[in-house]
């Protein structure tokens, strides 16, 4: 599978003050509200550039632009400033200063952001990515505006685009196959749908997308541009076959399709449902990741998730302003299914144990007590993983009470004196967050902070 797909770029600042209605299409009737300029949150990165070109580069390397030569007359002081994001959709901002400059030649900015995910593949083994991105800029309104000609790059996990001036310019997420994942039983369908969270109904799918700009919007809705999604494909081949299942592309302007599933389970699973969303070189592959479960084959099972999971576990926490610390080896064991939840797998302590410490120092005392070594009963954990989700996703929580004596030292006294432990949090995965088992079900791990408690954990499976 190709390692970079790109939507084309060309987009400068003379553009970006361009409305859509200039470009063919119906102006909005009630256009965006604008949003508000985003507040420096670094340093700015400084460097000269001349007649003969050079380079700007942001200090955490996210950032890059290149100058050719001859876009500028004289030397000229440029800048490059992370700022906060307020672009519907963004993920990372940057400031580009100063505003007045303007090339004489398109400079290229590329944005790579660590915080986004790997771009699109597909095929068996790929990387299930249903989101594309785009650049946008600000205009003086304070509407964001989105480059449909965006570059993507797959490889380097970046966004290119070419402009004549500067401003401020974030990396949106405005892209979506959705949905992103489904479960289908075998013979069944699942309907799936290009979404834009940019306003592309002035947009002539028959046109080019260069230079062509669409304002940014908090919601995402299916897209009009039909003829921009082709090649549907399961698994990397176009339309699918009867044994990975089948994809056929809709008639209508909104950019739809419907996913026929094979009528026994097929190897791999699930299998990966692809469309190019673009024209040519400048298509950018979006894959949804759908299961395909036989009707009869109940959901919790052994193939599904296992009979028990063992690891550890690990919490910094902050209780009565005192820092306490925790290491828990636990195994849980699997209750047997709810018929009405089949896709729930829910587990309860088999054994395990968790160690307790607190250390800390307050004004002129210091605070003291353990290690003390617990065992964890059966009820003081549960966990839970939703094999109806893909990949499986997964909950959990766990606590433990004991006694302890605390040993309190100042300066003219030393005391001691008892009191019940509760350890509350050896174990916390909220619920509200999704978090999922790796691809082959064969482990899971994480970690999660609320203000200054810090936990973190690591399972694997138990055959």
């Amino acid at each position: 599978m190709k390692q970079a797909t790109t939507l084309k770029s060309a987009l400068g600042l003379l553009v970006l003050t361009i409305s859509l209605a200039s470009c063919g299409g119906t102006p909005r009737t009630t256009p965006d509200p604008g949003q508000t300029a985003g507040t420096p949150t670094g340093p700015a990165t400084t460097a000269v550039v001349g007649p003969s070109g050079g380079t700007l580069t942001s200090s955490d390397g996210k950032v890059r632009l290149t100058v050719p030569a001859g876009a500028l007359s004289a030397d000229t002081t440029l800048s490059v400033q992370p700022i906060t994001v307020t672009a519907p959709h963004g993920k990372v901002a940057y400031r580009l200063s100063p505003a007045t400059v303007t090339f004489a030649k398109p400079a290229e900015l590329t944005l790579t952001s660590a915080a986004a995910q790997p771009l699109s593949t597909a095929g068996p083994t790929a990387e299930n990515r249903s989101v594309g991105s785009l650049i946008a800029q600000q205009d003086q309104a304070g509407r964001w505006q989105a480059n449909m000609g965006t570059v993507q790059d797959a490889a380097t996990h970046s966004l290119k685009t070419t402009l004549r001036g500067f401003g401020d310019f974030a990396w949106a997420d405005a892209i979506q196959l959705s949905p992103e994942s489904a479960t289908v039983q075998t013979g069944g369908s699942v309907a799936l749908v290009v979404k834009t969270c940019v306003n592309d109904l002035p947009i002539d799918p028959n046109g080019s997308l260069d230079q062509m700009l669409a304002p940014l919007r908090d919601t995402c809705a299916p897209s009009k541009l039909n003829p921009l999604a082709s090649g549907w494909a399961v698994n990397g081949v176009p339309g699918g076959t009867y044994g990975t299942g089948v994809v056929k592309k809709l008639d209508g302007t909104e950019a739809r399709a419907q996913f026929l599933a094979p009528l026994s389970v097929p190897a791999p699973n699930p299998v990966a449902v692809s469309v190019n969303w673009g024209k040519g070189s400048s298509a950018l592959t979006l894959v949804s990741s759908i299961t395909v479960k036989d009707e009869e084959q109940p959901s919790c099972t052994q193939q599904n998730a296992p009979d028990r999971w063992t690891g550890t576990t690990t919490a910094s926490m902050v209780v009565n302003g005192l820092h306490e610390t925790m290491k828990a080896n636990v195994s849980f064991q699997r209750d047997d299914v709810d018929p009405a939840t089949p896709d729930l797998c829910d587990y309860h302590v088999e054994n395990g144990t968790v160690t307790w410490s607190l250390s800390d120092t307050v004004g002129d005392c210091t605070y003291s007590a353990g290690p003390l070594t617990l065992p964890i009963g059966a009820q003081d954990g549960r966990l839970q993983i939703d094999t109806g989700t893909t990949p499986a996703s997964y909950s959990g929580s766990g606590g433990t009470s004991g006694s302890a004596t605390v040993k309190v030292t100042c300066p003219d006294q030393s005391v001691s004196y008892q009191t019940v432990v509760g350890i509350g949090g050896w174990l916390t995965i909220p619920a509200d967050r999704t978090w999922t088992v790796s691809a082959d079900g064969k482990s899971f791990s994480g970690e999660y902070s609320q203000a200054e408690n810090r936990w973190t954990w690591a399972f694997t499976r138990v055959k």
